[in-house]
């Protein structure tokens, strides 16, 4: 379907919610994904759909007096709280939490933790996130889950592969979903990342890294995945510690800085993990999207206004849309040209915020 109309999707009321069902044409089950990218012949699949109210703003990335950050984890949660998110993930360096006594009603803790490691000289990172599953995820687990406040001693290996694929095999077998932590501010290469197994998303961009040293964007090392055939999502989040290494700073500086928007049908654990583990978001440092549909051919996204839309693809085939006059756009497509393998989209508005949907994955 070629049609250049515009999907009815505007609606005033509707800002800041979203509606994702990203799907993989052709899967196994390995990476939990089913699904296919049209309800018929010439249909158009909508992604994204600002009409439908069942979202969800998150941090999956987030640090406390436990580890190395300055707050206590009731501050942490009530500063997220205030400012409207629904959900957060403490994922403090080599313990696990759960703070189940800083619920509230319309916003929830998921327990988590990070895993890291360095090697060599100089120094060379891995850090990796996990954070429980969904039920149907448990169910698989092969190990005993972690206890709230447990410590978590790392293998006793010397390879940073080797290591860090333990890691992501343990994390999976105690029932948790895997997230690869800022390969950039990390100094991960590419074969890094394509030779571990087992993450369902890569972290985008990560805040502290940005607001600190200027390393927090990580999409190449995504598209390098992407490219290799790798199906996964990607993840903005915050890595707050509330406090700056170089100087002084108000404790908020490193929060609220990059975020996941998750379509899911209740605020509940099993319902926002199982979103994220589907693909069912989108992450952002500033833009919304509003609309994001693919007719099999054609890819038309919408979002508030911004300076250049890019849509992001297989070698060359991408291209990115502005306007000539310099004034901002809140809408752009693209029509497949042929050898894309994925399709992403991202929003750039003119303060540098990027809202990135995930991939639309074409083989």
């Amino acid at each position: 379907m070629k049609s250049k109309t515009k999907p009815k999707s505007r609606l005033n009321d509707a800002k800041m919610s979203s509606r994702v069902v990203n799907t993989v044409s052709e899967s196994d089950g390995s990476d939990m994904r089913t699904g296919d990218f049209q309800d018929g012949v010439g249909r158009s699949k909508i992604l994204i759909d600002a009409r439908m109210k069942t979202w969800h703003k998150g941090n999956l990335h987030a640090h406390s007096v436990i580890s190395d950050g300055k707050l206590s984890p009731a501050q942490v949660a009530e500063m997220y709280r205030n400012r409207g998110y629904s959900f957060l993930a403490f994922s403090e360096h080599q313990r696990y939490t759960f703070h189940s006594d800083l619920q509230r009603p319309g916003f929830i803790i998921l327990p988590a933790i990070e895993r890291n490691k360095s090697f060599g000289n100089p120094r060379r990172y891995f850090h990796i996130n996990g954070i429980l599953g969904p039920k149907h995820i448990r169910k698989l687990a092969t190990m005993e889950p972690y206890e709230h406040m447990q410590r978590v001693p790392m293998p006793d290996l010397e390879n940073y592969r080797e290591t860090a694929q333990a890691i992501v095999d343990e994390l999976r077998q105690s029932g948790h979903i895997v997230m690869f932590n800022h390969p950039n501010w990390s100094f991960s290469n590419f074969e890094d990342l394509l030779s571990i197994d087992g993450y369902f998303a890569v972290e985008i961009f990560n805040c502290t890294a940005e607001v600190e040293t200027g390393d927090g964007l990580s999409t190449i090392y995504w598209d390098a995945a992407l490219r290799a055939g790798r199906k996964v999502w990607g993840i903005a989040a915050d890595d707050n510690h509330n406090r700056n290494r170089y100087g002084e700073a108000p404790p908020e500086w490193d929060s609220f800085g990059g975020w996941v928007m998750v379509n899911a049908e209740e605020l509940s654990h099993d319902a926002i993990t199982t979103a994220l583990l589907e693909g069912n978001f989108y992450s952002s440092t500033g833009p919304d999207i509003y609309h994001l549909s693919f007719d099999g051919n054609r890819v038309y996204v919408e979002c508030s206004p911004v300076k250049r839309i890019y849509f992001r693809t297989y070698f060359r085939h991408g291209y990115s849309r502005c306007r000539a006059d310099g004034k901002s756009i809140d809408s752009a497509d693209y029509e497949l040209r042929g050898g894309e393998k994925y399709i992403r989209v991202e929003c750039v508005d003119e303060k540098g915020g990027i809202a990135w949907s995930n991939p639309i994955f074409l083989q």
